[in-house]
């Protein structure tokens, strides 16, 4: 990790893509409308039904089927915080939410909280200029970059991030947090950064809500 500043700030070129196209894949999915974005990481989405969030749902008009499990498509652009909302709509109810994804036109599911090892932890924090930070707990300093890209985080960032800070500090679970308002797309980058920056090395990421 780069030495003493309080925040050290790096601006890159970004390669502007399409929004659900998150994860360096260089497919799209779309369900029903919702371009869902796509990474690398995922898990096999359990059966049931669907639930769509476009850009333009209004998502507490969202009509939640009854089912131990429910997918939720959610386009990319859609925000975090709205997501959550049916989500945390789906989880009152008793049902399991599936938050699906995509990966080379097939639809998967992410897992938003790995199951991270006691101890100390990474912690990565994702704003919605296009912008993360990386810190140590015991340090006050950050690692932050931001891209020429105002709307969207880069993976390809996080990974070369992630890889200078397990060299440094040898660990390898990672709270993440991010601004509710950030799209969905950026909230998957975000996750699938952190999991696959490091080749075979496992390394975990937790969604802190």
């Amino acid at each position: 990790m780069p030495p003493a500043t309080s925040t050290i700030v790096r601006t890159a070129a970004v390669l502007l893509g399409s929004l659900a196209a998150a994860c360096g894949n260089n497919y799209v999915t779309d369900i029903d409308g919702a371009w869902i974005p796509a990474c690398d990481q995922t898990i096999v989405p359990e059966d049931g039904p669907t639930v769509v969030i476009l850009p333009a749902t209004h998502e507490e008009d969202v009509a939640l089927p009854h089912a131990p499990a429910v997918r939720i498509a959610a386009d990319g652009q859609v925000s975090w915080r709205r997501v959550k909302a049916v989500r945390d709509r789906l989880i009152a109810a008793g049902a399991r939410p599936v938050l699906l994804v995509g990966g080379h036109g097939d639809i998967h599911a992410l897992a938003l909280e790995d199951k991270l090892h006691d101890g100390k932890h990474l912690h990565l924090a994702a704003t919605n200029d296009g912008k993360f930070c990386l810190g140590h707990p015991d340090s006050d300093q950050l690692y932050c970059v931001k891209g020429s890209d105002e709307h969207n985080i880069s993976a390809a960032f996080i990974r070369e991030a992630m890889r200078k800070a397990i060299g440094e500090y040898k660990l390898y679970d990672v709270e993440v947090t991010v601004d509710p308002a950030m799209g969905w797309t950026n909230v998957v980058r975000a996750l699938d950064g952190v999991r696959t920056c490091c080749y075979e090395t496992a390394v975990r990421a937790s969604l802190v809500q």
